[in-house]
């Protein structure tokens, strides 16, 4: 009976695994149901259980010897199968065995989709940072631009209040003039650079509009003329020919008196202009060259010779004498020397004071004073050549100056100044009265060299005269506050023009004169410029030790405060730096969107196509796609002695315009629209040429009025319009053909390929009409929606899942029409 009972249960057991076993063949052969060729399992279940039972009984029957060689084995390679078997008994099926996902079973093409979909919002983001970017540098500079253009007012205000304030500036109250002495000091720098406090002079200030208009007027006539007249003096004019109100009679002098020193320094003065811009750039090199020195040479000269002509014309209005310059001194020294001294050296000083060199050695050799006529002679003789009388020549002036010490001021002043003996002498020494000019012209007769690496013991240079200026500031020579542009001109008179700018710019009043200043010295290579490697650095600075003064920051600042772009590119035209004004025009334009009336006037200048061109570019950078196609457009003028690549910016223009209708093609906006036109002017002006970029516009254009007719409603135009485009198959005999000629297609007709099926199908359901009894033009509608599936299928080009699907429900709808 026990015997009986165990073969019933093994038996309910073996029934049981068989049963599990067929359960699981079931399920394997439901899984590999869709899998062609696949291996069939021959065996039954009740084979695979006696196979295994076998299986298991020799196992069990196993040598209980080999058992212990192999655990020895495993001993001499570290593995303890003890342990090994303890740790497998821990393990728990369910942790290390998870359910893996058929391949079958993954949807490849939402997988794809979605990750699509990944990149399309990481592009999103990107695009959403680089824009956030481009917008916080762009409103950074727009704020720094109109920080700059506002800086007069506020900075007017900030002075108002703070008047009477320790200054950047020292300020000496003094009523005697000290000489400058030989302090030694570098070059302005970073370090010890002030600006000069703003102020607001007395007197009515001119209409500043007036003034834009004249000084306007002038810039353009002379850059249109290409030169043809002074440009400083035509400056001067204005000041000189203007109606001048009663308090401004000072400024207004004082302005014709600066434009007079630059006019000389310059040497504008002469009948015959000889106009060169540039012409003494080499003054303002760091790296000094015989030219450099030269060139400093002839501004002091210059200054001198502009403190002589006002000191003349000074002798002139205080005697009325105007018949010749020789008596003018003889009668101003008879007016102006004391009775107990000799009004010879009057006479001769004066001659001498006011540039009339010749009828100081008349005089003197007339009073028997030979030696300080042959001084007189040298001078003469080196001043023609624009040169300094040699060292070893002067030692005579100063052996005969020693011994002037007790002798009339106005000798001991002419030899001093002939032989650059001292110029560290006590006031009393000079003949009264001593005013400022006479301070200017003395020390600049006194430097005796004017390199700015120059070592010189022996007497002052040009950087010591500079420097003792600096320290002393415009409050020393200027006490009162009423003489704005003095300090002005005694920086230009010592040859620093970038400090006069700044200084200049720094009273509120003359903001329209202070540029135009400055466009005087930068058309004439007078004003140093910085490094043009060197970026965000102030307009007036500091560069290796050296001031410079940015013009160009400065002119684009002054050009766009016009409202008016015409007006605006006359003053971006003085940029001398052909790189620097193609950007500053390019910024002009992209900032106003005044692209034909610049374009016109840039026409004149033979840098048009550059400029449009690379207007062209950025544009397109900034997603101005319409702007950048009509500035490309506009570079391919073709002239007799420039063809700017005329064929390469039609690719561009195409290149562009295919992207653009490209992205716009499926979407029913008034935006596709306006593009569909532009595309076809394009198409229609460049007809001549034959280009990839014009055969895929063609292609897009036929698309567009594709999809205007479907979203209109005006299906049978639409499915016309893309059977004579040819990119779908017709029937099933031009699959094949329509499968390789797609690759030939744009990859703007690829991107919406399934659009263009999806509109496709739909068109052809809305044509069939059920109740026409036109068999054959439904067949024939039927047999393309049944070629088109197939074709969908064949081409290189992955279909989002969902396309299939709905292609394939619609065929099925037509086929039942």
């Amino acid at each position: 009976a026990v015997e009986e009972v165990e073969s019933i249960q093994m038996l309910q057991q073996n029934k049981v695994k068989m049963n599990k076993l067929a359960e699981l063949d079931e399920q394997s052969k439901q899984l590999t149901s869709h899998i062609e060729d696949h291996y069939n399992i021959k065996r039954d279940p009740e084979q695979i259980l006696n196979a295994t039972s076998t299986l298991a009984q020799k196992a069990a029957m196993r040598d209980p010897e080999d058992k212990a060689k192999g655990q020895y084995f495993l001993a001499g390679t570290g593995v303890e199968t003890n342990k090994t078997a303890e740790h497998l008994s821990n393990i728990k099926d369910l942790k290390i065995h998870e359910p893996t996902q058929m391949v079958s079973e993954i949807d490849i093409d939402k997988f794809i989709q979605r990750e699509h979909e990944n990149i399309i919002t990481s592009a999103i983001e990107e695009a959403k940072r680089e824009t956030e970017e481009e917008f916080t540098r762009a409103h950074t500079h727009r704020m720094n631009c109109d920080w700059e253009q506002g800086v007069y007012s506020r900075e007017t205000i900030l002075s108002y209040f703070s008047q009477g304030s320790n200054s950047s500036w020292k300020r000496k109250r003094s009523n005697e003039l000290v000489l400058a002495g030989n302090t030694r000091k570098k070059p302005r720098t970073p370090a010890n650079h002030h600006h000069y406090p703003r102020t607001n002079h007395l007197g009515s200030e001119p209409d500043r509009d007036q003034k834009r208009f004249m000084y306007g007027s002038i810039v353009e006539q002379f850059f249109n003329s290409s030169y043809s007249f002074g440009l400083i003096s035509r400056f001067k004019e204005i000041y000189s020919h203007s109606q001048i109100r009663e308090n401004d009679q000072q400024i207004f002098a004082s302005f014709i008196d600066s434009w007079s020193i630059i006019e000389i320094m310059a040497q504008e003065d002469t009948n015959e202009y000889h106009i060169q811009p540039g012409k003494f750039e080499e003054s303002t090199l760091i790296e000094e060259t015989h030219s450099t020195i030269r060139q400093r040479k002839l501004f002091l000269f210059g200054g001198i010779n502009f403190l002589e002509q006002q000191y003349y014309n000074f002798m002139v209005n205080s005697n009325r004498i105007t018949n010749h310059p020789t008596e003018t001194a003889i009668s101003f020294a008879k007016t102006v020397v004391p009775r107990n001294m000799d009004h010879t050296w009057g006479a001769i000083y004066y001659c001498f004071r006011s540039g009339d060199i010749n009828g100081a050695i008349n005089l003197a050799i007339q009073n028997e004073e030979d030696k300080v006529a042959g001084f007189l002679k040298l001078y003469k003789k080196y001043q023609q050549k624009g040169e300094f009388i040699p060292e070893q020549e002067l030692e005579p002036i100063k052996q005969h100056f020693q011994g002037l010490y007790e002798s009339s001021v106005y000798e001991f002043v002419l030899v001093n100044v002939l032989g650059k003996c001292n110029h560290r002498v006590p006031l009393k020494k000079f003949p009264p009265p001593w005013t400022v000019n006479d301070y200017m012209w003395f020390n600049l007769h006194m430097i005796s060299n004017v390199s700015e690496s120059s070592n010189n013991d022996s007497g002052q240079t040009l950087t010591d005269f500079q420097n003792s200026l600096l320290e002393l500031g415009p409050r020393f020579f200027n006490p009162e506050d009423n003489k704005p542009l003095l300090f002005f001109q005694i920086l230009l008179l010592s040859q620093q023009f970038e400090n006069a700018i700044d200084y200049l710019n720094s009273i509120s009043q003359f903001p329209v004169e202070s540029f135009h200043f400055s466009l005087s010295l930068y058309f004439y290579g007078m004003l140093r410029q910085p490094n043009p490697g060197s970026v965000d650095h102030p307009i007036f600075g500091d560069y290796r030790g050296y001031p410079y003064f940015d013009y160009v920051r400065y002119v684009r600042q002054y050009a766009s405060s016009f409202n008016d772009p015409l007006s605006s590119l006359v003053y971006l035209e003085t940029i001398r730096n052909e790189d620097l004004k193609k950007e500053a025009i390019i910024e002009l334009m992209l900032r106003t969107a005044q692209y034909d009336p610049i374009l016109r006037k840039l026409g004149e200048t033979g840098i048009k196509n550059d400029i449009a061109h690379q207007a062209g570019i950025e544009a397109q950078k900034n997603g101005r796609t319409r702007e950048a196609i009509y500035l490309f457009k506009q570079a391919k003028v073709k002239s007799d002695l420039i063809v700017f690549n005329k064929f390469q910016n039609i690719e561009k223009v195409m290149n562009i315009m295919n992207k653009k209708l490209g992205g716009l093609l499926t979407i029913d906006t008034h935006e596709r629209e306006e593009y569909v036109r532009l595309a076809v002017e394009i198409r229609d002006e460049y007809d001549a040429s034959i280009s990839e970029g014009k055969k895929q516009l063609q292609e897009l254009i036929y698309l567009a009025y594709f999809f205007e007719a479907y979203h209109k409603g005006r299906y049978a135009e639409a499915f016309d319009r893309i059977r004579e485009l040819k990119l779908v198959p017709l029937d099933q005999s031009e699959v094949d053909e329509k499968e390789k000629q797609f690759k030939n297609w744009g990859e703007q007709v690829r991107r919406n390929f399934a659009e263009i099926l999806l509109a496709t199908m739909s068109c052809i359901m809305h044509v069939i009409n059920p109740r026409d009894h036109n068999d054959k033009r439904k067949d024939s509608l039927k047999k393309t929606a049944k070629a088109i599936l197939p074709f969908s299928t064949m081409v290189r080009f992955r279909l989002p899942a969902d396309v299939h699907q709905e292609l394939l429900r619609m065929e099925l709808k037509i086929s039942n029409m």
